[in-house]
Formats: C-alpha cells, structure tokens, sequence
C-alpha cells in the first residue's frame, strides 16, 4: 500500500504494484514504469505472470534482465507473445543465426528489436547489413547483432553514410570495410 501510495496510483492496482515489486523493481522504476505507462498496472495479474513467464522461458532472461528490459522498454508489455513477439525471437534465432545463449545479451542491450516490424524493417535490414558489408559468412550476421544489436534499430541511410564514409574517406575495400564493421559494429552509430 505503501508503493502504490508513493506512485499516486488508485488502490486497484495493488496487485500489479505487488507483482512488479516481489520481481524485483525499485521504487524508481515503478515511478518511471507509472509516469511512461500506467497502463502497466491495469493489465491483470495472470496476464503480467505469462509475459514474464515468456520472457524468461522463451527468451531465456534471469529476474533481474526481465526487470531492467521491462524498466527500460515498458510498451513490452503490451505486446502479445505469440503474435507479436514469437516471430522477432523466431527469426532472430533462425536467419540471423543468433545463439539461444546470446539472445539474452541481444535483448538487455536492445530490447526494441521486439517493437519493430518484421518484414519493413528486421528483415531488410538484415539484407541491408549483408549486402553491404559482403557477408558471406552466414554466422557473421549473428555475430554483428549480438556485438550491437542497435544496429537492427539504425537506418539504411544512416549506416550507408557510415560505410561510404569507409570506403571513400578511409580507402576501405568493400570487403575490408565488411570486416572492420564486423569487429566494431558501434561503428555504425559513430558521428561522422
């Protein structure tokens, strides 16, 4: 009662406030959890329980990555599992080869791969990375995204200039500049 007192929620979301605290959130994120989405604590308690459960069956998150993912992209959980976040998990595990044992670090750092659309934006840009980069290797995009999963969430145009920039300004083959990316993919994301 004490919580839901200190996040200025009614009454009826003690359950919810219950379920989130005995999962380890703090005071700080049910504050943030609350002011970002407060329909977090309508949604039943059943309902929180199987998306939790998804979360660390399915993806293979411990209690506290489930916490921090959760805190840090609350919309998570208005996705439906099956629908919605079974086929991003599909195919991060199948054509982006990622291991079921790096999913987890692919998640935490870059949760939002579950909000983007499948066939306009994963799936291209997959193609975008390996066409650009001349993979070969069919592993070699899984080792890309598990070293910088924000890439899935970077534009085409974006990493584009990027790489040009490999290319024209450094002297990099296609190939060289492939590999370079490959060892340090936050090179995507670094200011021209």
């Amino acid at each position: 009662m004490k919580l839901v007192e200190d996040l200025k929620l009614d009454t009826s979301c003690t359950p919810q406030v219950a379920f989130y605290s005995r999962r380890g959130f703090q005071l700080a994120q049910l504050k943030k959890l609350a002011r970002s989405r407060p329909e977090a604590f309508n949604t039943t308690v059943p309902t929180l329980r199987r998306k939790f459960t998804f979360l660390k069956e399915q993806v293979g998150l411990s209690r506290d990555e489930i916490t921090k993912v959760v805190a840090k992209l609350p919309r998570l959980l208005e996705y439906r599992e099956e629908r919605y976040l079974k086929p991003r998990l599909d195919f991060l595990l199948g054509p982006c080869g990622i291991s079921v044992l790096d999913l987890p670090k692919v998640v935490v750092r870059a949760p939002s791969v579950f909000t983007v659309d499948l066939n306009r934006t994963l799936l291209p840009r997959v193609n975008f990375l390996v066409d650009q980069l001349r993979l070969t290797d069919p592993a070699s995009i899984g080792k890309l995204i598990v070293r910088h999963p924000q890439a899935l969430t970077l534009s085409d145009e974006s990493m584009a200039r990027r790489i040009n920039f490999l290319h024209s300004q450094i002297g990099l083959s296609p190939e060289d500049a492939g590999r370079a990316v490959l060892a340090h993919p936050q090179i995507l994301h670094y200011s021209l």
